[in-house]
């Protein structure tokens, strides 16, 4: 697996390895650069791989949702993402440090993890795809060498990914 820290500026593409599976796949060029699995069909348990390390991410709270990061099989958060009305939100890490979330157009399908200087970290475009989903991710050279990135390029398609399917059921609805 190529460390996300080597494919700054690459175009990096997520995609679903399977169209009725929760698995998706981050390549740079056909190369495996990070994995993230729904743990179930339904549920919001995903655990995240990348070069650097493995993560859980999971969605908990009803009134006030949140997501958790967690190094895989450690009980005590690493980060926690909340969430804002227009879908972006802000992660905080143990360390302190802190990334806005935040749709970059009018309609939803770009997004960008900024940084507190408000320079782009990682950005993302999409989801998109009606069987398999897919999108793009682009990384910064600034970001490249950041210990969050990893962590951060798991947790924005984690993140758009629940938004898109929250947005699915809404309409069905």
């Amino acid at each position: 697996m190529l460390d996300i820290g080597e494919v700054s500026g690459r175009k990096l593409v997520w995609k679903q390895t399977r169209a009725l599976k929760r698995v998706y796949e981050l390549k740079a060029d056909g190369e495996d650069v990070a994995a993230l699995r729904f743990d179930t069909g339904f549920g919001s348990r995903a655990t995240g791989e990348t070069a650097k390390g493995k993560w859980t991410f999971k969605r908990v709270g009803f009134l006030t949702p949140r997501v958790t990061v967690r190094e895989a099989g450690a009980e005590a958060d690493l980060a926690l993402f909340v969430p804002n009305l227009g879908g972006g939100g802000v992660v905080t890490f143990v360390s302190g440090s802190r990334f806005t979330l935040k749709s970059l157009n009018f309609w939803g399908t770009e997004w960008a993890f900024l940084r507190e200087d408000r320079s782009t970290a990682l950005s993302l475009r999409g989801p998109r795809g009606m069987v398999r989903r897919g999108a793009e991710m682009t990384v910064s050279a600034e970001a490249a060498a950041l210990s969050e990135t990893p962590i951060l390029a798991l947790l924005a398609w984690y993140v758009r990914l629940l938004a898109h399917a929250d947005e699915a059921a809404a309409a069905g609805s």
